[in-house]
């Protein structure tokens, strides 16, 4: 098993949100966390993300 990192294209940026909801203990709705996500792509923020790559 491997690792790889790599920018979170803008047009997924929404994958994360399931994860950001249990960091912050569901405490913003997903409507607020899709619209600061949309707001922070629009202003050339990035996210990185860990893919676990899974050998045969």
């Amino acid at each position: 098993m491997s690792f790889i990192f790599k920018i979170i294209e803008k047009d997924e940026i929404h994958t994360i949100i399931p994860l950001v909801e249990k960091l912050n203990d569901y405490k913003v709705s997903v409507n607020d966390l899709k619209e600061r996500f949309n707001d922070m792509v629009t202003q050339n923020y990035e996210c990185a993300g860990i893919y676990m790559i899974m050998e045969h």
